[in-house]
């Protein structure tokens, strides 16, 4: 009797992070006493998100995370339970709170947030010996979980045949060793600058184009640069491809590039081309920040569809050597 086909899979090493969300009329300077209009608990934390993400877009997703034992820590693996996420190595260290985040919303939607990570500090890469990972899966992680194991998750998946994908945020000193194990690598404009170690006009794509090849690991590693409003430039081989921002009315941009990061890989481990996976993601963060909240912002395959009917736009880009 034939084996059944393994179903690739998206596996997000991250954060569980429960956001403590303040709506403000302005981000205040230093000193400064505002009064806001609302407050409100959303679960988030970039690994979370992620995840969420990828599971709305239709992919088979499975979360590594860790939390506190709490009210808070609860809330968030039901969170994911709910968005189809396997959680079953989502470990409990009951010495340490589950994380949460700070997160101050100003009137135009830009964000302002602190972290307190907790729970997620103390996943080791001790944690991974209960993970199986598939050729054709991936395995994706961002900067909120130690780097020690973020290298064992990614060294494991390579291994395993898995790609790897990190979005490199937030910008963290220290980093930088991590950069060389992604196989695809996503970063905004600050994150590029911040890695790249130079300035980067986002509106300049000679300026992104430098700072990239400044970046980049390894011949054949894949660059994203995501530039919000701007939509995102891609950096594969000697080629550059820009997928232009779709205008929307941003209430919350809390979330958008891990919403990126999670519906980009979802595409992949579904067979998608690059091409039609970026501008999937790019359609779906031009969604999240259309709604208020991190995880809960993570729109539905079917939603992202809808707008990808609105037409596709791709061009590729001349730039100066």
């Amino acid at each position: 009797m034939a084996s059944e086909a393994i179903i690739p899979k998206v596996i997000v090493a991250g954060s569980l992070i429960m956001d403590l969300v303040l709506r403000v009329p302005h981000h205040p300077a230093v000193g400064e006493t505002i009064v806001g209009h609302d407050f409100r608990t959303f679960p988030g934390g970039k690994g979370a998100n992620q995840a969420v993400a990828a599971a709305r877009a239709g992919a088979e997703v499975q979360m590594l995370g860790r939390r506190g034992a709490d009210e808070f820590g609860n809330d968030l693996v039901a969170f994911l339970s709910s968005a189809g996420v396997d959680t079953k190595t989502v470990s409990t260290d009951a010495g340490a709170a589950t994380g949460v985040g700070l997160v101050a919303v100003a009137d135009d939607g830009a964000n302002a947030i602190i972290i307190v990570p907790g729970a997620n500090d103390t996943l080791r890469p001790d944690a991974l010996s209960s993970l199986a990972i598939s050729p054709g899966d991936m395995a994706v992680a961002q900067l909120e979980i130690p780097f020690d194991t973020i290298e064992a998750f990614f060294t494991a998946g390579r291994s395993a045949g898995a790609r790897t994908v990190l979005n490199a945020a937030p910008a963290s000193q220290g980093a930088d060793r991590l950069l060389h194990l992604a196989d695809i690598l996503v970063v905004n404009e600050v994150e590029l600058a911040h890695f790249a170690d130079t300035d980067v006009d986002p509106h300049d794509q000679g300026e992104v184009a430098t700072a990239v090849r400044r970046l980049r690991a390894f011949d054949g590693q894949i660059v994203i640069v995501t530039l919000g409003a701007a939509g995102l430039t891609a950096f594969v081989d000697d080629e550059e491809f820009h997928v232009p921002g779709r205008n929307v009315r941003a209430i919350d941009t809390t979330g958008a590039g891990d919403c990126f990061a999670g519906s980009l890989a979802a595409l992949l481990t579904q067979g998608a081309p690059l091409q039609e996976a970026l501008h999937f993601a790019n359609a779906a963060a031009s969604l999240s920040v259309q709604t208020e909240g991190a995880g809960p912002s993570m729109p539905t395959r079917a939603q992202v569809d809808d707008i990808l009917k609105q037409g596709i736009f791709w061009k590729r880009l001349v730039l100066p050597e």
